[in-house]
């Protein structure tokens, strides 16, 4: 079995309307609900994990206790940090850090004990890759952008990173793969707190398209390309 992971209820409707799946269909688990399918002759299961870092680790933990996958791919959107990309561009990041796991006045923004390494040499397929960095609060604050792009940074979410964690922790094969939805922006802290935001415009608009480029470009060819290596490597990333 294949799990494979969502987190915000926006994007879990998507993949309801992609896979026309009635949501009472769905079963329900402490974090919220999952159904399962079959994809390239695979069993998967998709389950919403609620948004950030607590929900999504203490979801995934679930769902291996419960289901025992093989292998978790962790889907959705993300902010871009660095601005050599653009909205849309899709990522299988190769490191994940989480960035709020120090007091990053008086110490450095990433540690390495919560560092994984994700393996993308299953992979021959075209994507973007680099570092994602998960915290518990979404970029929208111009300060925090430019503190995760001076440090490499990459993309943004408030999940991946933790959910990789735990994926390590448990020996199990694990892959990101997220889509730009928006950018920060320069903004007064009123203008960023406004929901009619360019950025919120942004995400509102973008993650029903980066959604459907997830499922119907690349979901299909990560679960292709993944099985003959998790057949004969051992799973799991490592620590950085």
């Amino acid at each position: 079995m294949i799990a494979v992971s969502v987190a915000i209820e926006r994007e879990w409707q998507i993949v309801l309307q992609h896979y026309d799946i009635n949501e009472k269909d769905c079963r329900d688990y402490p974090f919220g609900c999952f159904f399962q399918s079959r994809l390239q002759g695979e069993e998967i299961l998709f389950y919403l994990t609620g948004t950030r870092k607590t929900n999504a680790s203490a979801a995934t933990q679930y769902i291996i206790d419960h289901f025992h996958p093989g292998k978790v791919i962790i889907m959705g959107t993300c902010a871009g940090i660095d601005p050599g990309y653009k909205i849309r561009d899709i990522f299988l990041p190769c490191r994940a850090v989480q960035v709020d796991t120090t007091v990053k006045e008086i110490d450095r923004l990433v540690r390495e004990e919560f560092t994984v390494e994700v393996d993308l040499s299953p992979y021959d397929f075209h994507y973007e890759t680099g570092i994602i960095g998960s915290g518990d609060k979404a970029v929208v604050i111009w300060k925090d952008y430019l503190e995760l792009r001076d440090h490499g940074i990459t993309i943004a979410d408030t999940e991946s990173a933790s959910i990789a964690y735990v994926c390590q922790k448990n020996g199990i094969s694990f892959v990101i793969i997220r889509g730009i939805s928006d950018f920060p922006h320069d903004i007064s802290y009123e203008e960023a707190s406004d929901t009619n935001s360019i950025q919120i415009r942004n995400y509102l608009c973008n993650v029903p398209p980066v959604i459907e480029k997830i499922l119907s470009q690349y979901l299909e060819k990560i679960i292709l390309a993944g099985r003959s290596c998790d057949q004969k490597q051992p799973p799991g990333g490592h620590a950085g």
